[in-house]
């Protein structure tokens, strides 16, 4: 790697004579949550390159990062792969499997 290059793969790059004015807060909320997905694959990608084969993977669960493995341990929700143990309300912790649950600001909450 050249003396010139700054880049890593495991830091942001980062300008260090330019200062950004910073997105609307909306366009942040919005590039969250897609940086939160590329962070989930890239965990799940990793964790491929690591780790032996264990079974059927079917993804990072969102809120605890672990890898969801084996079938009925998972559910989909908001377009988020949860683990059927952390899909809990936002507000309470009661565990909101199969049960009807109102989404604000992107997490759970029961009814």
């Amino acid at each position: 790697m050249s003396s010139r290059s700054n880049y890593s793969l495991y830091a942001p790059y980062v300008s260090s004579g330019s200062h950004m004015s910073g997105p609307s807060q909306s366009a942040s909320r919005i590039g969250g949550a897609k940086e939160q997905e590329v962070d989930a694959l890239t965990d799940l990608l990793v964790q491929g390159m690591e780790n032996e084969p264990e079974g059927d993977c079917y993804g990072i669960c969102v809120k605890c990062r672990e890898k969801i493995v084996g079938e009925n341990s998972g559910c989909t929700a908001m377009e988020q792969i949860y683990h059927t143990k952390c899909f809990t309300c936002h507000h309470c912790a009661i565990n909101l499997e199969g049960k009807p649950f109102y989404a604000l600001d992107g997490k759970p909450y029961c009814e």
